[in-house]
């Protein structure tokens, strides 16, 4: 803290910390494997590798009560951060690191929340997006589906790329191949970069594209 007191001490492999809230990655390499987690990797020496996530608040109180095998999200404007358990469980945990209310057991995956909506997977592998009450407010139709970044989100459906708002209207349809695009969490604005081709490298055409759809000249 800026007294200088100790707040956490530990050794670990990565520490982020965000709106007061300080997640720890710590990993666990072992000869044998240990039969409550599934195995996340090995090295060189033929260890089992598993990783451990820990979340703290501002005074160096550890939240959870069992450590988490993955933590690629942060907490946002949403309060709810996606995880997944040493049992291999994906589900959004609150600022307090308990387990959210929302029953996300029949999505195939589920994805972090931005901007107050989350992308979510079908067993059929189609996408649609739920609000922060767990209820489906776009359908299962998208066969990929990214975060809600400045009022909209792109999705593919066939092989087409449009920008859709949270009613689902369609706004602009992005031609040719998606090369890249903008993944901040409850981000404002979005950069999404499409090539088009007539045959040939020599040919290709990149054009970035912002969240409605209008061409970003660089």
């Amino acid at each position: 803290q800026s007294n200088g007191k100790m707040i956490l001490d530990g050794q670990f492999y990565g520490l982020e910390i965000n709106d007061g809230i300080i997640v720890t990655h710590s990993e666990i390499r072992t000869p044998k494997q240990l039969k409550a987690r599934k195995v996340q990797g090995m090295d060189g020496a033929g260890n089992y590798v598993y990783s451990n996530y820990d979340i703290y608040n501002a005074e160096g109180k550890r939240l959870n009560v069992e450590p988490y095998s993955d933590i690629s999200d942060h907490f946002g404007k949403d309060g709810l951060l996606l995880v997944n358990d040493i049992k291999d469980n994906t589900f959004y945990i609150n600022r307090e690191a308990q387990k959210s209310k929302l029953d996300v057991s029949s999505f195939q995956q589920i994805k972090p929340f931005s901007n107050g909506f989350a992308a979510v997977q079908d067993n059929n592998y189609k996408f649609g997006y739920i609000d922060t009450q767990g209820k489906l407010v776009i359908p299962f139709m998208y066969d990929s589906a990214e975060n809600f970044l400045g009022g909209t989100a792109l999705t593919s459906e066939a092989g087409v790329y449009r920008l859709i708002t949270p009613d689902n209207t369609s706004v602009a349809i992005l031609p040719g191949d998606l090369r890249s695009w903008s993944t901040e969490k409850d981000g404002k604005t979005a950069r999404y970069t499409f090539v088009t081709s007539n045959g040939g490298e020599d040919d290709e055409v990149y054009t970035v594209y912002d969240q409605h759809g209008a061409v970003i000249q660089d």
